[in-house]
Order: C-alpha cells, then structure tokens, then sequence
C-alpha cells in the first residue's frame, strides 16, 4: 500500500475529518463533508512517494450506496506550474462508477482498477447520503478509508489471495477425504453367506480358483480314461468270446 496524505479538503464535519480516511478503517471515523454545503465534495491525497503508477484503490464506505455517488480523478500538472502544489493540477475524472473497473465488490467496500501514474488523487462524493446527515451513533460515517496501490503491492496482494483459497480448498477436500474415511463399515454376516466367490473374494481370487478346478477336472478325466480304456478293451474281448461260446451252444443242440 502506498502511503498518502490528506493536503486538502472542500469542507468536513468536526466528527468526521477528511484526515480520518488515510487511518486503518478499524479505527476510522469516516469523512462526512460539512453539513449544509453545496455539493460536489471533496477529498485531496497526495502520494508521500512522488509520482506512482497507481494499479488500484480500494474506498471503503460506512454504506454500500453511497458508492454510486462517488468518482475518483486524477491530477495533471499544469504547464509551467510547480509539481508539489495541488493546486497546481488540473483534476481528471478516471472512474465515475463503471463496473468493468470495480474488483472485490462488497457491503463493506469496492476496489477500483485504475493503472495510471498520479501525484494527486482527488476522491469526490457528488451528492448528500442520508446516512450522513443522520444524528444517530453509528461508529463510522461516509468514506470511511482510502488505500492506494501500485502495480507490484497489487499482484502480491491478489496472489495471496489465489493461494489463500487454493489451501481453503485443499483443507476441505482433505476433510471430505477424512470423512468419507471415517464412515464405519457395517458386514451383515446372513448377506455374507450368500455372496458368490467373486463377491467374497474378489475377481482375482475367484480366477485364480476357477483354474485350480479346472485343472483337477482334468486330471480326473486323464485318470479316468487311463482306467477306462483298458476296461473298454477287455469287455470287448470278452463279448467276442461269449458269443463264440453261445454259438457253439446253439450247434451242440
């Protein structure tokens, strides 16, 4: 963040100063103009560092309406005029509520996208907020602060941002995997029994015993026809020679 100053402001309220925008917003009151006062109001910074690319302010408001009356301008030198003097500038309007330029939009602020070079910025509100003028205690009021960023603080900022969601989002896939880890295993031993090797034991297992029995299915059958021949050729032989004897019965009576 770069460092800035309050070097000028239209009007401020004895509660609200225009100083109060440059403090951290914890502890910032809010710039509210002074009441009864012709509008546009403004707010004059100055970058403490001289001359910067500005890559993005970020304008925190005490009400998320007040952003639609709020533009930001940048100030030009005017020829022949001294640079450390901001009324030596003339004011240019570089964001006047274009959304395309808004980043990290939400209740409590806005960031503005702007990558311009600038030794003065100038925040302006163009019309009275209601919240402003009311008398009840609210903590902080209007504009509540302002910070500016050049182009190297900005990435590192939204980098840290990227790898801050990407370890939120490690964090939870590692927690559903703990979880889903953690559910109990239930066995119901009456369905058990009823699985199929496959189920019991898994394809693999199941495979494997399927060639066991295969292969002692076919030893069997070897063993078998290894008796059953012989068998075979010796109740041939004996029914050759039953027929023999039946035919020489037959003869003999």
């Amino acid at each position: 963040m770069l460092s800035t100053a309050v070097v000028s402001c239209s009007s401020e309220s004895p509660d609200n100063p225009s100083s109060s925008i440059c403090r951290k917003a914890e502890n910032s009151p809010g710039w509210v103009p002074a009441s009864g006062q012709k509008y546009p109001q403004h707010v004059i910074l100055k970058l403490l560092d001289g001359r910067t690319k500005v890559k993005a302010i970020r304008i925190r408001v005490a009400d998320p309406e007040l952003r639609q009356k709020i533009n930001v301008q940048f100030g030009h030198l005017k020829s022949g005029c001294h640079v450390d003097d901001f009324n030596s500038y003339d004011y240019h309007t570089i964001w006047n509520g274009e959304k395309d330029q808004i980043e990290d939009d939400t209740e409590a602020g806005f960031t503005v996208k702007v990558d311009n070079n600038a030794d003065f910025i100038r925040i302006q509100q163009v019309s009275a907020h209601d919240s402003q003028e009311s008398n009840d205690d609210q903590k902080s009021k209007g504009i509540i602060s302002v910070q500016v960023f050049s182009e190297r603080i900005y990435e590192k900022i939204k980098l840290a941002k990227i790898n801050g969601m990407t370890q939120k989002l490690n964090m939870l896939k590692e927690n559903e995997e703990k979880n889903i880890d953690n559910i109990p295993q239930y066995e119901y031993p009456g369905l058990y029994s009823r699985m199929s090797p496959v189920e019991k034991k898994g394809a693999g297992q199941a495979i494997s015993s399927y060639y066991y029995l295969m292969f002692f299915m076919t030893l069997i059958f070897v063993i078998g026809m290894f008796f059953f021949i012989p068998i075979m050729i010796i109740c041939s032989k004996f029914s050759k020679n039953a027929g023999g004897l039946s035919v020489l019965a037959v003869r003999i009576s």
